[in-house]
């Protein structure tokens, strides 16, 4: 239980990383970030569920760390609500397609 808890924290470091790389390095949006961090961390999962025979347990908790869905639906939010609807409804839209494609794309590796 220790471990898993060590991968899904780790998750979160790799995530808050991100985001604070790419509000101050890159200079983009956190809402950014995250859909990029999710769709790595459904690449992982897509590659994790489909070519590990032995127990995919610890990435997926480090997966599940990392990813972040509820922020991936708050931070569109807050967006409309500050005037950028366009990149509210781009962020919305593209969600869960590039996801699901980062899957996909995972498994088939």
């Amino acid at each position: 239980m220790l471990t898993f808890s060590a991968f899904c924290a780790f998750g979160c470091l790799v995530r808050y990383a991100a985001e604070v790389f790419a509000g101050r390095t890159i200079r983009v949006q956190r809402l950014w970030a995250t859909l990029a961090v999710n769709a790595l961390g459904s690449m992982t999962v897509g590659l994790a569920s489909s070519h590990l025979t032995n127990d995919p347990t610890l990435i997926l908790a480090f997966c599940g760390g990392m990813t972040s869905f509820s922020a991936a639906i708050a931070a569109p939010a807050h967006a409309w609500r500050d005037g950028s609807r366009r990149t509210a409804i781009v962020v919305l839209a593209t969600t869960p397609l590039l996801c699901i494609a980062a899957y996909a794309l995972g498994a088939s590796l």
